[in-house]
């Protein structure tokens, strides 16, 4: 079992390993939970914030992949991938589905006084990066009447980020280079959709960010091809696994 999962997660002797944005961030948050998401294999339990992402994503693709223009036909995708699972109760599950309905309603009305073509919907990418490979999927790709290329990923927070703050994001910054490096188009434009206000935050592509996203993906992929899994406690009150992990400093 150990030669598999380590020919998988760190790759040939000598060799990078296989990095995405949601491995390092778990990385980032605390090494210890990275082991055991990717190398213990231990999946976090469905929660109801997270099936009301999964559902609004998966209704998303779905509709633009028809290329459908309706408000109806986007509720009925809606009901087809709703994802039942995570929710404390029934009236839980309620609450929750009214919120993400909201949600896609906004976002059919601000949509149809979109000029921009859709280019790719849950777009796989994969490039390498020294010894490493990055892999990912993009939540959508438009191309502007003047020709720039947008990179938009979804949100269902509440909580919004500003402007400043995108300059900084590591998961805009990584698509950004994602669309240059593994599909060959210069990224003009990289934008959050936080669904839940019906707003887009966006700043412009600037190449010279990339050296610090490429800087933080060589650094983690080495320190996990080095087995380094130190626990970090800063995370403990927000880990998932914070109950039953052996370090955890939040059981309570």
């Amino acid at each position: 079992m150990w030669n598999w999962v380590h020919r998988l997660f760190f790759g040939p002797k000598g060799g990078g390993v296989e990095l995405s944005y949601s491995k390092v961030k778990s990385y980032l948050e605390c090494p210890w939970l990275y082991k055991i998401l990717y190398v213990d294999l231990k999946r976090r339990a469905p929660t109801a914030p997270s099936s009301l992402g999964q559902s609004i994503h998966r209704t998303l693709e779905a509709y633009h992949r028809e290329d459908a223009d309706s408000l109806e036909r986007l509720l009925e995708f809606y009901d087809e991938y709703w994802v039942h699972a995570g929710f404390a109760s029934a009236q839980d599950q309620m609450i929750y589905y009214a919120r993400g309905k909201k949600m896609l309603e906004r976002y059919w009305e601000l949509d149809q006084s979109r000029k921009s073509k859709i280019v790719f919907v849950e777009k796989e990418f994969e490039f390498p990066l020294g010894p490493h490979t990055v892999r990912g999927i993009m939540d959508r790709v438009d191309l502007s009447p003047e020709g720039k290329y947008h990179v938009i990923d979804y949100k269902t927070q509440q909580e919004i980020l500003e402007e400043k703050d995108l300059s900084q994001n590591l998961q805009l910054g990584l698509y950004g280079m994602a669309l240059r490096e593994a599909l060959g188009f210069v990224p003009g434009i990289l934008s959050l959709f936080f669904l839940a206000h019906g707003k887009v935050v966006s700043i412009a592509y600037d190449p010279s960010r990339e050296k610090r996203v490429r800087g933080i993906l060589l650094d983690v992929g080495a320190r996990i091809s080095r087995r380094e899994f130190k626990p970090d406690p800063r995370h403990c009150p927000r880990c998932d696994f914070r109950k039953t992990c052996q370090y955890s400093t939040a059981k309570d």
